[in-house]
């Protein structure tokens, strides 16, 4: 949800800064240096949301994205936390 909000008020922020000498709130003489950077910070949120839909799509419900699906990436001669003894 926070994806689509980001994504939403990107384009909204970016829209308004591009056509704020049409909605009068402009200069009138074209593109100023508050209208670019507004519209780059659109275009930043605008981006951050996608990639935090993009992450949230990965992600699997119930799963653990850090723990690895198998033991096939240790190398020879480590040893797996599970079979390891605990020291205790």
């Amino acid at each position: 949800m926070a994806g689509v909000v980001l994504i939403l008020d990107g384009i909204g922020l970016t829209a308004f800064c591009l056509a704020a000498d049409d909605l009068g709130f402009g200069q009138g003489y074209g593109l100023g240096p508050r209208q670019i950077w507004g519209a780059l910070t659109g275009i930043c949120l605008a981006a951050s949301g996608l990639s935090i839909l993009l992450i949230a799509a990965r992600s699997r419900p119930g799963t653990d994205p850090l723990k690895p699906a198998s033991n096939e990436g240790e190398g020879p001669g480590r040893a797996s936390a599970a079979s390891t003894p605990e020291k205790g």
